[in-house]
């Protein structure tokens, strides 16, 4: 069994290899200006990321049949990111929304979800 700060220093490992930026948004609602209320989504943060295409194969072992229609991508984020199945994540001026979050196993060093083109 690993002590925490051992997993600590693999999630910190893990960090230094994911080469790209997400900026991670979560819905919220505002005014619409006619009395109403719309939901937008606010960016919560940016964080370091890799993001994997994966074939519809992979998706339906690692996720299910629900994501099989469309490109799936597999993103990796630093462990511990708070991230749910109702956020956007944006990468290259491109909007992803969550349609998984893998959930943390035993030992997390890294946190993954599974994202497709909003």
């Amino acid at each position: 069994m690993l002590s925490a700060r051992e997993q600590a220093c693999l999630a910190a490992d893990v960090a230094t290899v994911l080469p790209s930026t997400v900026t991670l948004s979560r819905p919220t609602t505002a005014s619409d200006g006619l009395g109403g209320r719309s939901s937008v989504f606010a960016p919560v943060d940016t964080y370091a990321a890799r993001i994997t295409p994966m074939n519809n194969q992979q998706a339906e072992e690692e996720v299910g049949a629900r994501l099989s229609n469309g490109t799936v991508y597999r993103v990796a984020l630093p462990a511990g990111t708070d991230v749910r199945s109702t956020d956007r994540i944006t990468y290259d001026g491109t909007a992803y929304s969550v349609e998984a979050v893998r959930a943390p196993r035993s030992v997390e060093v890294e946190r993954v979800v599974y994202v497709k083109e909003a």
